[in-house]
C-alpha cells in the first residue's frame, strides 16, 4: 500500500504540483510496476534496485511538450524514458538498465544539485514555442554550469532536430564551449516511406560504433566544428557531419543532430538493412563505459 502511495504521490507531483517541491525531480520505481501502469504514465523515471547504480538523467525541462490524457491532466510527453509509443525513449531506456544503470528525469533546470549524483546527462530536443508556449532555453549560466560538471568527468549526450523542430540558437550557447554546433538546417530529408533516403553508412573503425555499419536516421541539424578542440566527427555523409564526439577536462560529450533512439526506429519498423537497434547498444554501452571509469 506505501509502494502504490508513493507512485500517486510522485505523479500528483510532476503532473499538478510544484516543480520547487520536487526537488532533483528523480523518481525511482520497479520496472515491474511501470511495466504494468498505463501508455499515459509517461512522467515516472525507471532505475533498477542496485543503490550504487550509474545514473543516466534525462532531461525534462529544456525538452517538456505537453498533451492532456484521457481523464485531462497535462503530461510531459517526447522522448521520455517510460513512454511506449513511437516517440518514445522506453527502448532506449531498457538498453541502459540492461547495462546496470539506473534511468532518471529531471524537470529542473542544470544546477550543481541536480547532476550531483549523475554520470550521464541528456538533452534532447529543445522546445520552441510551436510546441511548448513555455519553452525554457539555455542561458550562458546554465551552459557554463553543464560545462563545469563535464570538466569534472561527467558524460554529456545532446541531441539536436533539424530547424523548426528544436531550439537550436539557445542550445549553441552550451555546445559552442566544447568546439561545435548544430547548423539551423535540415538534412536527410525521407519523404514517405522512401527509407533509403535516410542511410547512413559507417565505416570500419568507428571510435562508437564499432560494429554497426548502416543506420537510418533523418531530417536533422548537421554539425560545424571550429577551434582547435579534440572534437571528432562520428557520423557524415556527403561532407556532412552528423554526429561528433570531444572530451572536456575530464569528461566527454557526444553530440547527434536529431532525438535519433526513439521508439519508432528501434521497434522493428524499419526494413531489416537498418542497423538502428545495434547502433543503439553500441552507443549505450560506449557511454556507460566513459561514465564507469
Amino acid at each position: 500500500m506505501y509502494f502504490l502511495f508513493k507512485i500517486s504521490m510522485i505523479a500528483a507531483t510532476i503532473i499538478g504540483g510544484n516543480a520547487g517541491a520536487y526537488q532533483d525531480n528523480v523518481v525511482q520505481t520497479c520496472p515491474s510496476t511501470i511495466q504494468a501502469m498505463k501508455q499515459d504514465d509517461y512522467n515516472e523515471s525507471v532505475s533498477t534496485n542496485q543503490k550504487d547504480s550509474l545514473i543516466v538523467l534525462l532531461d525534462s525541462y529544456f525538452n517538456n511538450e505537453k498533451r492532456k490524457t484521457k481523464a485531462g491532466a497535462l503530461i510531459s510527453i517526447h522522448y521520455k524514458w517510460n513512454q511506449k509509443d513511437y516517440g518514445g525513449y522506453s527502448k532506449w531506456g531498457e538498453a541502459f538498465r540492461q547495462k546496470g544503470a539506473a534511468t532518471r528525469i529531471t524537470i529542473d533546470p542544470p544546477s550543481k544539485k541536480v547532476l550531483r549524483d549523475a554520470s550521464i546527462y541528456i538533452i534532447t530536443d529543445p522546445d520552441i514555442p510551436s510546441e511548448n508556449s513555455n519553452a525554457k532555453y539555455m542561458t550562458p549560466e546554465f551552459a557554463e554550469t553543464i560545462a563545469r560538471w563535464v570538466s569534472n568527468g561527467g558524460v554529456l549526450v545532446l541531441m539536436a532536430n533539424d530547424s523548426g523542430n528544436a531550439d537550436i540558437k539557445h542550445f549553441n550557447l552550451l555546445t559552442q564551449k566544447f568546439g561545435f554546433r548544430f547548423n539551423e538546417d535540415s538534412y536527410n530529408h525521407v519523404p514517405g516511406n522512401n527509407f533509403d533516403l535516410g542511410a547512413v553508412n559507417i565505416a570500419a573503425g568507428n571510435p562508437i560504433f564499432k560494429q554497426t555499419r548502416h543506420v537510418y536516421i533523418k531530417e536533422l541539424s548537421t554539425i560545424t566544428t571550429f577551434g582547435q578542440g579534440q572534437v571528432r566527427p562520428i557520423l557524415e555523409k556527403q561532407g556532412r557531419i552528423i554526429a561528433v564526439s570531444t572530451h572536456y577536462g575530464k569528461g566527454v560529450v557526444f553530440a547527434v543532430g536529431d532525438p535519433w533512439f526513439y521508439n519508432e526506429y528501434v521497434n522493428g519498423r524499419l526494413p531489416d538493412s537498418f542497423e538502428n537497434v545495434k547502433a543503439m547498444k553500441e552507443l549505450t554501452n560506449w557511454l556507460v563505459s566513459i561514465a564507469g571509469k
